[in-house]
């Protein structure tokens, strides 16, 4: 069972699914349990595979728990599996009121206490304090928490009181090979017709729910400060993909104030995020902060060169120089000129390329991640012998 607050369009929420998948794929019986519906997302996906959904809807806390329970009842599973900070409130509170025996699992997927996102969100000392205290204390209910990086755990084993590193394992999140890679061409000409940009163009495409963490603002000044500068004959054009979000004013607000506002296109939440991507030709993601960053992943799987802010989760997973150029988001001008580069060299834009396919296919293929997760839940089933049907695994 596997409980996550929506199936919206998020990393979390697309790795939650294409592993309850993969379950299903091997024949293990798997439901998944949402707080609520949240569209556009994953949800039709997941009905037209045969995954079974649940709502707790919007009731109170208590409410949620007794329908929580009563799933459970009727399920009895051997792993609940719970995914961001609401859900995994849920699921420590179920376990301890009920009196559960089962493996109850937590994925870690985001850095709760740093320091861009306590200014961002105006976390006092107290609300801070609080939030650690009330995860350590319900936190000995956890038998196992999954780190989506080393990042997260290294954050997570800081921030919060009593936590033993033994119970937290790293696995990064994993994604399929992209079928489109060799199709550029073509998809260009497709994508270049319905969206609205020249077939020479050279694109830059970014993906991210438009809040405050994925730097929208500093990534469409320096975009326009390229297009000011660069003299190329190519045209250049920004695909940002992802849903709006708490930043989507300040952001309209910029590109109209641009003169050169028709060269970048939102598309919004999209099913074809692989085909976007294999036509594309530069990656950018100037992110203030990242659990992990799984669209990072789904760009090295385009064989797409890569720009990023210099966080250390994503030099976890990009090699500088090789794979990807690192960027101080305190210089703007700095940013600009990696765009600029890769803009204009071609061999350049390649060769990372080819570099971040390698990478992707030696550290990041879903199967591989998710049986990294299905031998975790079956030695934790075989240590633990007060759970029932720990051979079915």
């Amino acid at each position: 069972m596997f409980i996550i607050d929506s199936l919206s369009g998020g990393g979390a929420e697309r790795s939650t699914l294409d592993y309850c998948l993969y379950l299903k794929d091997l024949n293990h019986i798997v439901k998944i349990i949402c707080l609520r519906m949240d569209y556009p997302g994953f949800q039709e996906e997941a009905v037209n595979a045969g995954v079974e959904l649940h709502y707790l809807g919007k009731t109170g806390l208590l409410s949620q728990l007794e329908t929580l329970n009563k799933l459970y009842e009727s399920y009895l599973p051997d792993v609940v599996h719970t995914t961001l900070f609401k859900s995994r409130v849920r699921g420590r509170l179920h376990k301890i009121l009920y009196r559960k025996q089962h493996q109850l699992i937590e994925s870690l997927v985001t850095l709760s206490f740093t320091g861009e996102k306590v200014r961002q969100r105006n976390q006092n000392f107290y609300k801070r304090l609080a939030h650690k205290l009330l995860e350590s204390a319900l936190g000995l209910s956890v038998n196992h928490l999954i780190a989506i990086s080393q990042e997260v755990k290294s954050h997570y084993v800081a921030q919060y009181f009593g936590i033993n590193e033994k119970k937290i394992s790293v696995i990064y999140r994993g994604r399929k090979p992209n079928p489109y890679v060799n199709q550029k061409q073509s998809l260009r000409r497709v994508y270049a017709k319905e969206i609205g940009y020249s077939e020479d163009a050279l694109v830059l495409i970014h993906s991210g729910r438009q809040d405050f963490p994925k730097n929208h603002l500093f990534l469409l000044t320096a975009f326009f400060k390229l297009l000011a500068t660069e003299s190329t004959e190519r045209p250049i054009v920004l695909l940002c993909l992802g849903k709006k979000g708490d930043m989507s004013e300040k952001i309209e607000t910029l590109v109209k104030q641009s003169e050169k506002q028709s060269e970048v296109f939102f598309l919004g939440h999209r099913n074809d995020v692989a085909q976007l991507l294999a036509q594309s030709d530069v990656f950018i993601f100037p992110s203030w902060y990242e659990g992990l960053g799984g669209s990072i992943i789904e760009a090295k799987a385009a064989g797409l060169p890569l720009i990023v802010s210099d966080i250390p989760v994503f030099r976890e997973l990009l090699i500088e120089n090789t794979e990807a150029f690192f960027v101080d988001l305190s210089d703007l001008d700095d940013f600009v000129s990696k765009m600029k580069y890769l803009v204009e060299d071609g061999v350049a834009r390649n060769e990372m390329g080819r570099r971040n396919i390698e990478s992707f296919k030696n550290r990041f293929l879903i199967d591989q991640v998710n049986e990294q997760m299905l031998n975790l839940y079956r030695m934790l089933l075989h240590e633990n012998s007060s759970t029932g049907n720990k051979e079915t695994i």
